[in-house]
């Protein structure tokens, strides 16, 4: 019932379930400030670490994507979240718990790592949450602790050895192995040895975090930046090529309509000299013929324009209109040689179809002279007009 109250309210109102993992924080931190006794809370940290997995401890099982989205709804940062529950947990096991909870905490961790050794997965989360509690540890009661375990199966060599081999490349694990171990005080070798070692261990997870949160992702940018300089240079040169390509094809089409142009004006310049001779040509043939009829040499032009047309208008106009502009020009051809037929047939059989008709105001000067009188020593001239 409680679960349908909690979807029917907004996002942002709905309680996020609480983890398993913060639940069993929960219980141990109750025991602890309770003054349970040690056996109880190591009941307890048995739990906790049998239970640990690596799915539920960063939330990437079935549920951990939808809890995280339930935690940004409400404006919370899981990884905050994390990060300071694991603190509060870490904290009050070094400064509130006694040496017996910490031995209780190192052997619970030591027993159920073993019993896991070979889910390596689930390894990573139980060395976290151990190692993670231990690092605030004051320098005696890390020292009592080494002391404790010095003679057993997995003592403070172990964790030095964790950290040469599985968590050499991990800097949050290395950094806490690393305090540990720079925490030991004494005269003998074997602890001054490991706490040298933990200064370095502390050293080498600083330049490993340096390398993977600053140097690593500066790098893959300078080589994400390559790629794309690469990439887009690949392009321009590309478009480069596609433009050079277009320019010369643009080149060579202006050259061939300049050319075109050329000719074309060329052909008008003929067309209007041959427009021009025959003009010239056809007026005093027309004189010589006896004067030109003048609705015969209008159809003659008209039949020569139309033609004109025509042929401009093959020259200039489109590729598929030129098959029917064919038919008219060879038409305005066939018509200008019948026209040229008729009229020179005109000209020799009924010259008087040619001449123009008479003007009533024409004055013809032209004389003929049939005979010459003399009378009296005047000369008189008949004329007949």
């Amino acid at each position: 019932m409680s679960d349908e109250k909690n979807k029917a309210k907004k996002p942002e109102e709905q309680e996020v379930p609480k983890l398993w993992v913060w639940e069993q924080y929960d219980k141990i931190e109750e025991a602890i400030e309770s003054e349970e006794p040690a056996s109880h809370v190591r009941t307890l940290l048995d739990k906790l670490f049998e239970g640990l997995t690596e799915e539920n401890f960063v939330l990437t099982g079935p549920h951990g994507e939808e809890l995280k989205e339930q935690f940004k709804k409400q404006g919370k940062d899981f990884s905050e979240l994390f990060l300071k529950k694991n603190s509060q947990f870490a904290f009050l096991l070094a400064f509130k718990a006694n040496f017996n909870i910490i031995r209780e905490l190192w052997y619970s961790w030591v027993k159920i790592r073993s019993h896991k050794h070979e889910e390596d997965k689930d390894l990573y989360a139980l060395d976290y949450i151990a190692l993670y509690c231990m690092i605030g540890l004051n320098n005696t009661i890390t020292n009592q602790l080494y002391e404790l375990v010095l003679s057993d199966d997995f003592n403070f060599w172990e964790l030095r050895e964790l950290a040469k081999t599985k968590y050499k490349d991990n800097p949050w694990v290395l950094r806490y192995i690393g305090h540990i171990l720079s925490s030991l005080t004494g005269d003998d070798s074997h602890r001054k040895l490991l706490k040298i070692e933990g200064i370095e261990f502390l050293t080498e997870a600083q330049i490993l975090q340096l390398k993977q949160e600053v140097i690593e992702p500066f790098k893959k940018s300078a080589d994400e930046r390559e790629e794309k300089l690469e990439a887009l240079k690949e392009t321009t040169e590309e478009e480069f090529n596609i433009l050079d390509k277009r320019v010369k094809k643009s080149e060579e089409e202006l050259k061939t309509t300049e050319q075109r142009s050329i000719r074309n004006f060329v052909q008008i310049i003929g067309i209007f000299a041959a427009i021009i001779a025959f003009i010239v040509t056809i007026v005093p043939t027309a004189v010589r013929l006896g004067g030109a009829s003048i609705p015969i040499a209008l159809a003659g032009l008209a039949i020569v324009t139309a033609g004109i047309i025509v042929l401009l208008a093959m020259i200039f106009g489109k590729e598929e209109e030129r098959e029917k502009l064919k038919k008219g020009f060879w038409g305005a051809i066939g018509a200008f040689g019948a026209w040229l037929i008729l009229t020179l047939i005109l000209a020799f059989a009924q010259p008087n179809v040619l001449r123009p008709p008479p003007d009533p105001n024409r004055v013809d000067t032209t004389l003929q002279i049939d005979t010459i009188y003399r009378i009296d020593s005047v000369y008189v001239v008949d004329t007949t007009r």
